[in-house]
């Protein structure tokens, strides 16, 4: 049975300062473009309550994201199905509320005057 006579550490390696943070971190403006789609599918749905199936988040969750809690990558996917367009427009605000709003009442089932379900 070996003894050990000097201390030994390990270490790990540091991750290089190039590589990309893939965590799942959106910037303050993403997070704020989030939310705004957000509200858009609340003013589609009437309530949260009916906007959680088509979210497929639960309710704690939802009202987390929208009283200041941090979006992230995750939560943006979800949102994005939603409105059934792509993350991408979601994340960069290309489309705003009102185009969001006509999304959804494009998607069918809704009431062409007020776009409730």
């Amino acid at each position: 049975m070996s003894i050990l006579t000097k201390r030994v550490t390990w270490k790990r390696e540091r991750r290089s300062a190039h590589r990309a943070d893939l965590s799942g971190k959106l910037t303050r403006e993403e997070q704020e473009n989030v939310r705004t789609a957000l509200k858009a599918i609340r003013l589609h749905y009437g309530t949260w309550v009916e906007a959680e199936p088509a979210l497929k988040m639960t309710h704690r969750t939802v009202r987390a994201l929208v009283d200041g809690r941090t979006p992230q990558a995750g939560h943006a996917l979800c949102v994005s199905r939603a409105l059934g367009v792509g993350i991408e427009d979601v994340l960069s605000g290309k489309l705003g509320l009102d185009a969001m709003l006509r999304k959804l009442r494009a998607r069918g089932g809704a009431c062409p005057h007020c776009g409730r379900r």
